[in-house]
């Protein structure tokens, strides 16, 4: 997704967001917020490049473990993180290794304290898809918005889904009888 813009042009995507975070995970939780706030595209890829470089014992192979990478996350990072006002995004197909009670457990969790879930899944660009993975079908019920994710169109359709502003209490949207839909560019 950095490749599609310059990296000049990424704080105008931001503009009206105080704070972000950023996390990757596969089989543990890194936070990568530092590295993307290099100067150029060239520097933070850089970066990445070095640190995945000394993601040794496992951290890139055994699958991946999206309730435990969530656990993880709520124990170290929420509390401090998440407040009534934070948009939590999640880009993944959803195919998880672990136990699929995990997965949606932390992102109840996940859920009540922030605002909206966003969860970004690049198959659902492909024609037939259903998301039947057992972690995938676990998290549906906590996703507030559930979006494609694999081309350039479908993140600039988020434009739309993002814009939906909840009003009242924590918690999903249609906990308040507000239906976020998102379009889905295929």
């Amino acid at each position: 997704m950095l490749t599609a813009c310059s990296w000049s042009d990424l704080p105008t995507l931001f503009k009206n967001i105080s704070r972000v975070n950023t996390f990757v995970f596969s089989t543990r939780l890194r936070e990568i917020t530092a590295l993307l706030r290099m100067r150029t595209l060239s520097e933070a890829l850089a970066a990445l490049s070095q640190e995945a470089a000394g993601w040794s014992g496992g951290t890139w192979s055994g699958g991946t473990k999206i309730g435990e990478s969530l656990h993880d996350f709520n124990e170290r990072f929420a509390a401090r993180l998440l407040s009534p006002d934070t948009l939590v995004m999640i880009l993944s197909d959803g195919w998880d290794t672990g136990e699929p009670e995990l997965v949606a457990r932390e992102l109840r969790a996940i859920q009540w304290r922030g605002r909206q879930l966003v969860w970004l899944n690049p198959l659902l660009g492909v024609e037939n898809y259903e998301p039947r993975t057992r972690g995938m079908a676990a998290a549906l019920p906590f996703i507030d918005v559930f979006a494609p994710s694999h081309n350039l169109e479908s993140l600039l359709a988020l434009e739309h889904c993002l814009g939906v502003v909840r009003r009242g209490r924590r918690g999903p949207a249609r906990r308040h009888g507000v239906e976020v839909k998102c379009p889905s560019i295929c």
